[in-house]
């Protein structure tokens, strides 16, 4: 007979102490996981039952997350299971937002800037072969963009590469959550992603920019490329 998943986690060590009040569904579910609110005695925890369908690297994801979470920039995890699926990390408080402010643009460019010196020795998510490969799938363009992007080497940094509003949460820090999809990529990748998310006009977009790289140089025509890249990549994981 198959376990509860509530019976599963009062067997694990961690859990064996902690007198579990209740364990709630997320309203809001995403794709790749169905998602718990735990709440015990003395703490709240966040409980991920992922999709075997999805092949998605769980243990790297645990590794990345630990990464972040010591640089306080993301929820600790607690512990994953591969053979039942499971991966439990502390709650922690916030909310999302569909609209910033330059205080939260300049924030947000900051976390940004911290979680991508992180240093990870994975293989990178090559985007172009990546775009190749799905060119049935991809408009005219997207097709112009993915060749304009072979004239710039990348600027390989450990990308989040889903940085949806739903993926940030805002409190007096800013956190980011579900790492699922993170890898090595160009900085470019997760710099265009907020810039469409959050539907940043040029003037914001410049703040953000102008934050994240302080007095560096910045490459506008290049952050338009991954613009559309981000879009087309997104596109192709929603139908896949």
């Amino acid at each position: 007979m198959n376990q509860s998943i509530e019976d599963i986690i009062k067997n694990y060590n961690f859990f064996r102490k902690k007198a579990i009040i209740s364990m709630e569904l997320f309203k809001d579910q995403g794709v790749c996981n169905a998602t718990y609110l735990l709440n015990t005695i003395d703490d709240k925890f966040i409980v991920k039952k992922f999709n075997k369908a999805l092949h998605v690297d769980k243990k790297l994801e645990h590794k990345i997350q630990l990464m972040m979470s010591k640089r306080g920039i993301s929820s600790q995890p607690i512990l994953i299971d591969i053979k039942n699926q499971i991966f439990i990390s502390k709650y922690i408080d916030g909310y999302h937002k569909s609209v910033l402010s330059i205080s939260d643009l300049k924030k947000l460019a900051k976390t940004l800037s911290k979680a991508h010196k992180a240093k990870i020795k994975e293989k990178a998510f090559d985007i172009r072969n990546f775009l190749q490969k799905n060119s049935h799938k991809i408009d005219a363009k997207s097709k112009q963009a993915l060749l304009e992007s072979k004239k710039y080497k990348r600027d390989l940094v450990l990308c989040h590469n889903d940085l949806n509003p739903k993926n940030i949460l805002f409190s007096h820090t800013i956190k980011f959550i579900d790492w699922e999809f993170a890898s090595m990529n160009d900085k470019y990748f997760d710099l265009a992603a907020i810039c469409i998310e959050f539907k940043l006009l040029p003037k914001k977009e410049r703040i953000f920019m102008n934050a994240y790289f302080k007095n560096e140089k910045i490459d506008f025509h290049k952050l338009n490329i991954y613009k559309i890249i981000y879009k087309q990549v997104c596109y192709i994981w929603s139908i896949n």
